[in-house]
């Protein structure tokens, strides 16, 4: 798998279209994923590639049942962009990212295959904003806890937001 980064450069990375979503609880607990890359490890939302042929909400859609388990999620409107350059298995990655939000209910999230998220996968944890807003542990968008704030408060914003990395 790490053929495909072989040779790039933080000038000249592998470019991915991929596509998230900010999945919230009645409790107003966000879903994450916990990610193990390369000694690394962090929290970040649910999603991944675009395949060639899906458009974004055929995408965000199988990422869900792919790592979740949950098979009709009601997606909401796309609220945060992100475009983000880092080293990935032995190159360079970006990947520039379109998050959707969806209101799901309370459910037991279980990764349908760890193995088809290339051996990243770490767990899935149902988060308050508080527990985002002490945690010690690596979260993605790093300004997640005061993004999911201002998102309860305020809902989705009319047009998306750059979220940074």
């Amino acid at each position: 798998m790490s053929d495909q980064y072989a040779g790039t450069t933080p000038e000249h990375p592998r470019v991915r279209r991929a596509v998230r979503v900010v999945m919230i609880d009645p409790d107003d607990r966000f879903l994450l994923m916990r990610f193990v890359e390369g000694g690394d490890t962090w929290w970040g939302t649910i999603g991944g590639g675009v395949e060639s042929g899906e458009t974004d909400l055929d995408a965000v859609r199988r990422e869900v049942r792919e790592e979740t388990g949950l098979a009709e999620p009601q997606i909401g409107p796309c609220i945060w962009l992100r475009d983000h350059t880092f080293p990935f298995r032995g190159g360079w990655l970006r990947q520039v990212e379109r998050i959707y939000v969806a209101r799901t209910p309370a459910f037991d999230a279980v990764c349908a295959d760890p193995e088809t998220e290339g051996g990243c996968f770490g767990g899935l944890r149902w988060w308050t904003v508080p527990e985002l807003e002490t945690t010690t542990d690596a979260i993605s968008p790093t300004r997640l806890a005061e993004l999911a704030r201002g998102l309860l408060r305020d809902g989705p914003p009319p047009e998306p937001v750059d979220v940074g990395i």
